[in-house]
């Protein structure tokens, strides 16, 4: 069982890696995204691009009962990877989307990202991690930090990643709460290519480590997501038009790639256009959605303003979340006291149920009216001393920089001079 994505369908939307904006005529009116109007409303213009060369397979990872059969009631799911996964952006937008489809499946997501790592260095650092989260499902997502830095030497490269993420994926598959482990190839290398061919540059290399991975989850017996070739066309079809930025200079994605990996997860995992358009799935201001939502993995229509403003307010109260987890692990975890990662995790606690307020709230709301927008909680005072001393520098949360949209950067957390957030 396949969902294919038309390349076709890409070259009509203008974009570009390093980022120009939507001319206004594209701003059209419908929905929230305020998306031109279709010019073909029989929708040949649609079949005749699924039926084009060229098109991009996402592997559905169950075979029928969608993510209802994916995931089950009380799971824990943990993305495990470097700088990618550290952004947040890609997590929060699944989570989001996840946490709206299944308000009262009492689900908990958790960012074990950690910036600089290899799929060998989690090997050492996961086992803690596991034993932090007691994760039920755990998606593995290394490559693009150890493939950029390893360009000079690929077959070593090459081959430590393939033995690290083996390794690890015994490791998070041994672990007595794991039910389901899924490896996800490494995200490209920003490209110049115009046409689709051949990975060329620094992405021969990436696309070996892909090849290594989809032999490793057969080995391994794991579930797999093709990340690799799917973001290599999007980065592609967004050579030749001029659009959303997906990339920064250091390869890193922008939060608009990042809500295009998390279709392409959610569509993996078995997410349907009918099930988006029910959330009205928009983790982004509308003019921003709207310069991605073409090269979405699902090809969702735009939801209303209503669904979108929700749907963002979800992803949003997603962070705080996210930050106060961070804290548990990588910075009270760095003491030796044990009371002290106790009382983050309380924190991080809090956060999540406010989090399933928001959800519920919004999609599982007792019958009457349509519910308010609830008030994001406050945030926690920062780490003491002892917890700065303990913590290393290197060790803060990393979010893209702010993008050029109208709309303005995400308000919180500010970037620091590295594209990072500093918790």
């Amino acid at each position: 069982m396949f969902r294919k994505l038309p390349m076709a369908r890409w070259m009509r939307l203008p974009m570009l890696v390093l980022a120009i904006a939507v001319p206004a005529a594209a701003m059209g009116c419908a929905g929230a995204d305020q998306a031109p109007a279709d010019p073909d409303p029989s929708g040949a213009a649609q079949q005749r691009a699924q039926d084009a060369d060229g098109e991009v397979v996402v592997t559905p990872l169950v075979d029928e009962g969608g993510v209802h059969e994916f995931l089950q009631r009380g799971d824990r799911v943990l993305f495990l990877g470097d700088d990618v996964t550290q952004q947040m952006f890609y997590t929060q937008a699944t989570a989001a989307g996840l946490l709206a489809l299944m308000p009262r499946q009492e689900l908990r997501f958790f960012n074990g990202g950690r910036n600089g790592s290899s799929a060998a260095d989690a090997v050492e650092w996961a086992p803690d991690l596991l034993e932090l989260t007691r994760p039920t499902v755990v998606f593995v997502l290394f490559g693009l930090h150890e493939g950029l830095a390893g360009q000079d030497q690929p077959q070593q490269t090459l081959e430590t990643y393939r033995r690290g993420l083996s390794d690890l994926a015994q490791v998070v598959g041994r672990h007595e709460s794991v039910r389901r482990v899924i490896v996800a190839s490494p995200l490209p290398a920003a490209t110049l290519a115009v046409e689709v061919g051949p990975p060329t540059g620094a992405n021969v290399l990436m696309s070996r480590m892909a090849e290594a991975t989809v032999e490793v989850a057969r080995e391994q017996g794991v579930g797999y997501v093709n990340l690799f070739e799917f973001m290599r066309q999007v980065y592609i079809a967004g050579n030749i038009g001029a659009g959303a930025r997906m990339t920064f200079e250091n390869g890193l994605p922008t939060e608009e790639g990042h809500v295009v990996i998390a279709s392409a997860l959610m569509a993996a995992m078995g997410v349907t256009a009918q099930d988006l358009e029910a959330i009205g799935w928009s983790p982004l201001p509308p003019r921003r959605m709207h310069r991605v939502r073409q090269v979405l993995a699902i090809a969702a229509s735009p939801p209303d303003e209503a669904l979108a403003a929700r749907s963002r307010a979800l992803y949003t109260t997603l962070t705080l979340h996210d930050e106060r987890f961070f804290r548990a692990w990588r910075l009270a975890g760095r003491s030796r006291s044990v009371p002290e990662r106790r009382r983050a995790m309380a924190h991080a606690d809090e956060a999540w149920r406010h989090v399933q307020l928001v959800a519920m709230s919004y999609y599982a709301p007792p019958d009457g009216p349509a519910p308010a927008m609830v008030q994001p909680l406050p945030m926690p005072p920062h780490p003491g001393a002892d917890e700065q001393d303990t913590a290393d520098p290197g060790d803060t949360p990393q979010a893209p920089q702010g993008t050029d949209s109208p709309d303005g950067p995400p308000a919180w957390p500010a970037p620091n001079e590295h594209g990072g957030m500093t918790p």
